[in-house]
C-alpha cells in the first residue's frame, strides 16, 4: 500500500507542477531576482513572515484579482502546493497563512514599497535591452482611481458622507474615462490618478497624485524619472492633447532629446483675429510686454492710417466702434518645437496611434485591479501599482522566452498555455 501511495505522489506532484496555476507560478517566480531583497527586516522581536513569502503573496492577490482578505485566504488554502512554493510553513498540519492586519501593513508599509520598487526596477533592467530592440516610443496618460468611500457610491444619499482617506481628492473623468457621459454632464469621482509612462506597452514610470493634479506637469517628471534610472533618451513621446504645453515639447527635444508627438487642443491654435465687421484684422507690431516678460502682437483694422493714427470705418457709428479702429491682441508662442510637425501630417499620425498601449494597459489594470482600492492611503495604492507594473514586467519577460512576442500585454492568454 505504501508504494502505490509513493507513487501516486510521485505522479500527483509531476501533474500539479506541469499544469494549472502552480505551474505558472513556478515559471513566474523564477523570473524575480531577491538578490538585493533581504529576507527578513533587520530589527529586534519575532521576524514573522519574510519579506520574499509576502511579495509572491501581494502578487498572487494582484494577478488573481484578489481584492478581499477572505478571497485572497480561499485561493491559497485550496492550492496547499503553492503554498508550498511562495515558502509558507506549516502549523499544525495546515500552512499558516498572513492574517487580514498582516497583509494590511504590508500594502501601507514603506519600507515594502521600497523593496517593491527594487524588485521592479531589476526585473525591468533586465527586460529593457529586448524591449528596446522591439518599440522605439514612449507613451504617457493617465488614468483615474476611485477610493475606498461612500463618497463614490451614488446610491447612498445619505447628507454627511466621510472618507477615512485623507489623500485622496475631488477630480473629473474625461469623456474617454465616462463615456456614458456627455461633455455638459461630467462625472466626479473621489480618489486618486495614476500617471504612467511606458515603453510600448511596457510600464516604466508612474506617479500616484490626488484626482485633482493636472496631466500636463508630469510629462516632464516621468521623462527624468526613466533619464535617471534607466539612461533612457532619444525616443518618440506620445501623449494625447492633455500634454500640451511649451514646456513640454522644449523638455522632450532639448533635454531628452527625443521627438514629442502630442495632439494639440483645438484652442490653443493660432487664428488672426476679427474685428467687429467680422474682417480679418491686419498685424501692426510685435513686442515684449515688460511687466509680465510676454511676447504679443498688436492687430489693427485694415484701414487704419499710421499717419493720422485713425481707421475711417465705414461702421463706426453703426457699431460703435472707436476713431482708432478695431484693435486686437494676441500672445505668441514662446515654444521652440512645439510646431516641428502639424497633427494632420501621416508621419505624425503613424507615430500617435501607438498611444494606445498605454491604453490597453490601463484597460488591464482597471481590470479588477486598480479601478477601486481596498485601502485608505496614498501609500496603499502605491504598492499596489508597483505589484502591478511588476506582474506586467514579469509576464512580459516569461512571454519573450517563450517567443511569443505577441503575447506582451496578454496575460491570461498566456496563463492559460502555461497551466494547459
Amino acid at each position: 500500500m505504501y508504494q502505490y501511495q509513493t507513487h501516486f505522489d510521485f505522479f500527483h506532484d509531476s501533474i500539479v507542477e506541469n499544469h494549472g496555476s502552480v505551474a505558472y507560478y513556478l515559471k513566474l517566480f523564477s523570473l524575480l531576482d531577491f538578490s538585493a531583497i533581504p529576507r527578513y527586516n533587520m530589527r529586534i522581536g519575532r521576524r514573522g513572515y519574510s519579506n520574499h513569502t509576502m511579495i509572491k503573496i501581494a502578487l498572487i492577490g494582484v494577478i488573481e484579482r484578489l481584492n478581499t482578505y477572505p478571497a485572497h485566504r480561499r485561493f491559497l488554502i485550496d492550492r496547499p502546493r503553492l503554498c508550498e512554493l511562495i515558502g509558507l510553513r506549516i502549523r499544525g498540519g495546515q500552512f499558516a497563512l498572513p492574517s487580514d492586519a498582516t497583509l494590511s501593513n504590508f500594502y501601507n508599509s514603506e519600507d515594502y514599497a521600497s523593496l517593491l520598487k527594487t524588485l521592479f526596477t531589476k526585473s525591468l533592467q533586465s527586460l529593457l535591452p529586448a524591449l528596446l530592440h522591439r518599440f522605439d516610443y514612449l507613451c504617457v496618460d493617465s488614468q483615474p482611481v476611485l477610493a475606498n468611500t461612500a463618497l463614490n457610491n451614488p446610491k447612498d444619499f445619505s447628507s454627511h458622507k466621510v472618507s477615512r482617506d485623507k489623500d485622496a481628492k475631488w477630480g473629473v473623468k474625461g469623456k474617454s474615462n465616462a463615456p456614458s457621459h456627455s461633455k455638459e454632464n461630467v462625472h466626479y469621482y473621489f480618489g486618486y490618478k495614476i500617471h504612467m509612462l511606458s515603453l510600448g506597452p511596457i510600464p516604466l514610470a508612474y506617479q500616484i497624485t490626488p484626482a485633482n493634479a493636472h496631466d500636463g506637469k508630469f510629462l516632464r517628471v516621468l521623462l527624468q524619472n526613466v533619464m535617471d534610472t534607466f539612461s533612457l533618451c532619444s525616443l518618440n513621446v506620445c501623449a494625447d492633447k492633455g500634454y500640451d504645453s511649451n514646456a513640454n515639447f522644449d523638455f522632450v527635444h532639448d533635454v531628452f532629446k527625443g521627438r514629442a508627438f502630442i495632439s494639440k487642443r483645438k484652442n490653443s491654435s493660432f487664428k488672426t483675429p476679427l474685428g467687429q465687421c467680422e474682417s480679418l484684422l491686419s498685424l501692426h507690431s510685435t513686442y515684449i510686454e515688460k511687466k509680465r516678460q510676454i511676447l504679443k502682437s498688436k492687430y489693427v483694422c485694415p484701414l487704419f492710417e499710421a499717419s493720422s493714427a485713425s481707421a475711417p470705418c465705414p461702421f463706426q457709428e453703426e457699431l460703435g466702434v472707436s476713431n482708432y479702429g478695431c484693435t486686437a491682441y494676441r500672445n505668441l508662442r514662446t515654444g521652440k518645437h512645439r510646431d516641428w510637425i502639424h497633427p494632420s501630417f501621416p508621419q505624425f499620425k503613424r507615430v500617435y496611434r501607438k498611444r494606445m498601449d498605454v491604453e490597453n494597459l490601463f484597460s488591464i489594470a482597471q481590470d479588477g485591479r486598480l479601478k477601486r482600492i481596498n485601502g485608505y492611503s496614498k501609500q496603499y495604492l502605491d504598492n499596489k501599482v508597483t505589484l502591478f507594473n511588476l506582474f506586467i514586467v514579469l509576464s512580459a519577460s516569461l512571454a519573450i522566452a517563450m517567443g511569443k512576442d505577441d503575447w506582451l500585454l496578454s496575460t491570461v492568454k498566456l496563463k492559460d498555455s502555461i497551466a494547459a
